[in-house]
């Protein structure tokens, strides 16, 4: 895959240089100017797109987060644009902060947009230069994005997240398949140890100069921002998957990542380098867990047990770290959770009335082998005390959700603020364990929830959790990707709907409003999305999707091809 980054076009001093055009002796407007590039390389991989060419209007837009959470329009200006012209002109552009600006780009004659840039947190400052760098990528398709060196091979469950200046992460993953010994099952192996640092606006990845401790794949990673740190958990050297799609992936504590004893690791951003942290035994070894960041660069390590049966109590406790530390700290067991979890799903739930944070935990409850199973759902709230917090399970589930059978792999998305006083949450997917029969069931497209947390009135320990079913998905999956495009919409990419079967799922909206699924045309150029599942997602500081990795059957790592990547801006972003 090729892309390639088009130099910025001049708006004023840059592509749009306000410091000419803005009412200089307004107080209420500012000098503004952008830098503005573009992404150009469109999927199916080969082909490019230059939208200067193209574009015959631009349009800026500015807003603000009113106190609901919602956003509220500040400005909005238009402007031609023609062959060969450097620059362009908006004039009283108001001044604040934080504003989110966009800029959206229409070919002659159109009345929709194709291509979309957008900066969150933008400072406008009265009586002051002010300037920001934006990148046009286009709306509705796929931006697909080139490998470094010439190749980044394909991988199922690297791990990916943001860093400083919007930058994003990529670790580790299997790199390989081949059949296990015991002939009925398939080795995911190959664990990859190395690093990429991806940059938006440049649409560039840069390999990490030192390598990882640890090779392993199905881990978790998350961003220190006081330290400018990444921790790195989990993983496991290789998974297995039964031949004749009776279940999902599977691991055992023994193939756990741990090579030079190394269960976590630390990347420092500044430096570029990965180095094993102290308190390495106070972790064991997990596979996805969840990581709960809490004050002061406190992170707490839930789940990540093997699956489906738990053999091993020990997977109650949470692991704590510190990064004032330098990793993790002796907790005398004193962060339990009230079931083992595997394969869960966790999400933020909101802050304290003195400002620390509450987490959900949801689904992964797995049984012991006495068949007692935990509770499908608790929450997590931290502590005054750095580090120090307590998760409950005195919630009462209401509504549509049936306990029949244990759900893993579920996705976990907290919706906008102003939906609730207590958190609403989307569930989608995932795939149950029938304890009784001690059998995998498949994915269900009944699995789709709409969560509503209410805490214990005053008084009581007691809370609910609301649980409303949202039909309209086609079919169940688990290994799919969920992520916000912006503050109303939810998108599912990818995943798996059968065990044994390729994965067929492509992409559906979530209208977080009208709490619905919107129509498969609610989401353009879907028909180019490569369909895998196992694969990294997030959203990105501009709120485009990337899609990192994945495959479309276990099957194709037997043979070592290029990762599938890309960038993708649903037209549900305009504003």
């Amino acid at each position: 895959m090729h892309l390639s980054f088009l130099p910025a076009v001049a708006l004023g001093a840059a592509l749009c240089a306000l410091s000419a055009c803005a009412v200089q002796d307004d107080p209420g407007s500012a000098p503004f100017a952008m830098n503005v590039g573009a992404l150009t390389a469109s999927c199916p991989t080969g082909t490019t797109k230059n939208p200067f060419p193209e574009i015959h209007t631009f349009k800026l837009v500015v807003r603000q987060t009113t106190a609901s959470g919602a956003m509220s329009v500040t400005h909005t200006a238009t402007t031609g644009f023609g062959a060969g012209q450097k620059s362009i002109s908006f004039s009283d552009v108001p001044s604040g902060s934080p504003r989110e600006v966009t800029l959206l780009g229409y070919a002659a004659g159109a009345s929709t947009p194709t291509w979309f840039a957008r900066k969150s947190g933008v400072n406008i400052k009265k009586l002051s230069n002010n300037a920001v760098d934006l990148t046009l990528m286009a709306l509705d398709g796929f931006t697909c994005l080139g490998p470094v060196d010439g190749t980044i091979p394909s991988v199922v469950f690297p791990a990916a997240t943001r860093i400083a200046n919007g930058k994003v992460l990529i670790t580790g993953g299997f790199g390989a398949a081949s059949d296990d010994p015991n002939g009925t099952d398939m080795q995911l192996n190959s664990p990859q140890d190395t690093a990429y640092i991806f940059d938006p606006n440049t649409g560039k990845f840069t390999q990490s100069n030192g390598h990882m401790v640890s090779k392993r794949g199905g881990h978790s990673a998350i961003y220190l921002p006081k330290s400018n740190k990444v921790l790195i958990v989990g993983g496991a050297t290789l998974m297995r998957v039964a031949k004749n799609g009776s279940a999902p992936p599977s691991w055992k504590v023994e193939d756990g990542s741990a090579s030079n004893g190394a269960t976590f690791e630390i990347y420092d951003v500044d430096k570029d380098t990965f180095s094993a942290g102290t308190g390495q035994e106070f972790t064991q070894k997990r596979v996805l867990p969840n990581l709960l960041p809490l004050s002061d660069d406190y992170v707490i390590v839930a789940g990540g047990a093997p699956w489906p049966v738990a053999t091993d109590d020990g997977y109650k406790n949470c692991d704590l770290f510190s990064a004032n530390a330098g990793g993790f700290i002796n907790t005398l067991a004193s962060l339990p959770l009230n079931g083992v979890r595997a394969g869960s799903a966790a999400a933020f739930a909101g802050t304290t009335n003195v400002g620390t944070s509450k987490y959900l935990l949801w689904g992964g409850n797995a049984p012991r082998t006495d068949q007692t199973v935990g509770p499908v759902a608790e929450r997590f709230k931290e502590a005054t005390q750095p580090g120090e917090g307590e998760f409950n399970q005195d919630f009462k589930i209401e509504g549509d959700f049936q306990a029949n059978g244990v759900l893993f792999f579920p996705s976990l998305t907290a919706l906008g603020a102003g939906k609730s006083d207590d958190g609403e949450f989307l569930s989608v997917g995932g795939t149950r364990y029938d304890v009784a029969n001690k059998k995998w069931l498949p994915p269900s497209a009944d699995d789709v929830y709409l969560l509503t947390l209410h805490e214990p009135p005053a008084g009581d320990t007691k809370g609910r959790i609301e649980t409303k079913k949202i039909p309209g998905l086609a079919a169940g999956v688990f290994m799919h990707q969920a992520n916000l495009a912006g503050i109303n919409n939810v998108v599912i990419s990818g995943g798996f709907s059968a065990f044994g079967a390729p994965a067929s799922a492509t992409m559906r909206a979530y209208d977080v409003a009208g709490s619905k699924w919107l129509d498969a045309t609610a989401l353009g150029g879907t028909d180019a999305f490569v369909k895998r599942g196992g694969h990294a997602g997030l959203t990105l500081s501009n709120d485009c999707m990337l899609l990192f990795g994945g495959v479309a059957s276990f099957d194709a790592l037997k043979t070592q091809g290029n990762a599938t990547s890309d960038i993708y801006c649903p037209k549900l972003l305009v504003p």
